[in-house]
């Protein structure tokens, strides 16, 4: 029993005495390395750092490693604030940051992005255009803009400035125009364009044809072979002056004419066959009566739209829908004479003013009033005739009773029967 707990005694002896020996010898190994191992990292420095805050690294011996190793570190702005944040002594961060390998140049920054500027606001405008014949096509500085609509057309975004506007139609001469466009502002701009000579014609015999059945057509033209009527006639001499008769007038037409004119006391008759003019003696102003009856039978209207629908070589209108307050009409033309034609709004004639090509009525105008229906036909109750000049020699004839085509024949004017009676 003895001899047991001695050798358990020798055992425990031999192994206490290991460490005794060997401890300094570690130790001493350790605290070499630390003072003269590698350059730190980083890590290593902020373990080191807390270990000194603990108290189980003096802040001197850190030092002293920091000095003999080194680091093998740089300290970029956040590195330096996590050790900041460590809470090392003043000289301890002082030493780090002496030791701390520089920062790599920075790369430099890349130019900043110019935004090119923006390019000015263009200075447009808008064109109102306005045309006649209502529907034209457009062009704006060559390029095709559109067609205007019931005679109106908008453009909008032209460039101001000064601006090319062609506006054109079919049977038109075209129209070259400029307009001033300025920013932001409506330019109003009107086109008339003139019609072509065809396009003329065509209007022309347009409007003829409604004057015609207007009269009612052939059937009432030939309503204008005869006429009869009554009422009051007023003359007007080449001095201007005036006499009145009351009047029954008969015609056969073209060529026949016969009057009679009533004063308080005596009738005179006179007939006009062709160019034979005969007239009931005493009968005054002879030879106004005769002009006056020529020009009665003449100018009847009948007779003056037969004539051009059988001798005009041309018919002319300078417009079939004419402007507010003007009156649709035409020109008729033969090789003896020249008609300017003014209509009413129902195509009726209002005004005919005739030209002789021989110099004979040069400028006599004729106006219509008053029509009336007479069988088929339009007849008008007032026919005032003017011949050029200041004295407004003339005659004015208003009819108190009207017929056309009554049934009496040129025989009844030829063989100087007593037309009207006693």
């Amino acid at each position: 029993m003895k001899a047991r707990w001695l050798r358990l005694v020798i055992v425990t002896g031999l192994i206490v005495g290991v460490p005794a020996v060997t401890l300094p010898q570690a130790g001493a190994s350790r605290s070499a390395s630390f003072l003269s191992g590698p350059p730190f990292t980083f890590e290593q420095v902020l373990e080191a750092v807390r270990r000194v805050r603990q108290g189980v690294l003096p802040d001197s011996r850190l030092r002293q490693a920091l000095q003999n190793r080194g680091v093998n570190f740089a300290l970029p702005p956040e590195d330096l604030e996590k050790l900041k944040a460590a809470r090392p002594t003043q000289g301890l961060l002082d030493l780090v940051v002496s030791l701390a390998k520089p920062l790599p140049p920075a790369e430099p920054s890349p130019p900043p992005v110019v935004s090119p500027p923006e390019p000015p606001k263009p200075k447009l405008g808008t064109l109102q255009l306005a045309c006649e014949p209502p529907e034209c096509s457009v062009l704006v500085n060559g390029k095709p803009a559109g067609q205007t609509q019931r005679g109106q057309l908008t453009v909008k975004d032209i460039p101001a400035g000064q601006t090319s506007v062609n506006v054109q139609k079919e049977g038109f001469h075209v129209a070259e125009l400029k307009a001033n466009i300025e920013d932001g502002k409506i330019t109003p701009l009107t086109a008339e364009l003139a019609p072509m000579q065809d396009t003329m014609r065509m209007w022309g015999q347009k409007l003829f044809a409604r004057v015609v059945a207007a009269l009612g057509g052939e059937t009432g033209l030939g309503y204008w072979r005869s006429l009869q009527g009554a009422g009051t006639l007023t003359l007007v001499n080449r001095q201007g002056q005036s006499t009145r008769w009351a009047f029954q007038l008969r015609l056969v037409l073209p060529d026949l004419a016969a009057l009679r004119l009533t004063t308080a006391t005596r009738n005179f008759e006179a007939t006009l066959v062709k160019s034979q003019f005969a007239f009931t003696k005493g009968m005054p102003d002879a030879d106004e009566i005769e002009h006056t009856l020529a020009l009665l039978r003449d100018y009847q209207l009948g007779a003056v739209v037969k004539r051009m629908q059988e001798a005009a070589s041309t018919l002319e209108a300078r417009t079939l829908t004419p402007k507010s307050g003007q009156e649709p009409g035409f020109l008729a033309e033969s090789s003896v004479e020249r008609w300017k034609v003014v209509l009413q709004a129902d195509d009726l004639p209002r005004q005919i003013e005739m030209t002789s090509a021989a110099g004979v009525n040069v400028g006599l105008t004729a106006t219509y009033a008053d029509y009336q229906k007479s069988g088929s036909t339009m007849i008008p109750r007032t026919m005032v005739l003017r011949l050029p000049g200041e004295s407004g020699q003339g005659a004015e004839v208003r009819f108190d009773s009207l017929e056309a085509g009554p049934p009496f024949s040129e025989d009844d004017v030829r063989r100087k029967r007593k037309l009207f009676g006693r």
